[in-house]
């Protein structure tokens, strides 16, 4: 008899932890749907933010680019007017 006591007490026992242990994976399955939503809306907004960052890359390297071969040209330019005077002066000096 004192068997069937503690086997019936054991049984009741174990479908209350099952049932417990039922209701906390249920809440972990839910808490897991909500954090992935979380971490699809993060990595949308992360891919989003990157695609602006690169965008913004894009036209920031395309200004330093205009803006070296603008100088360049300069100092192309320069440099064809620093060999011409130093022509004139190589000239002016065989010239003495």
């Amino acid at each position: 008899m004192e068997f069937a006591i503690i086997f019936f007490m054991t049984v009741v026992g174990l479908g209350e932890e099952i049932k417990s242990n039922q209701n906390e994976i249920s809440n972990l399955n839910k808490e897991n749907i909500v954090l992935t939503e979380n971490l699809k809306a993060l990595a949308k907004k992360h891919n989003e933010d990157f695609t602006k960052l690169a965008g913004k890359h894009s036209a920031a390297y395309a200004r330093n680019e205009t803006h070296h071969q603008m100088q360049q040209t300069e100092i192309d330019l320069l440099n064809i007017q620093v060999e011409s005077i130093l022509d004139q002066l190589r000239i002016m000096r065989g010239a003495e």
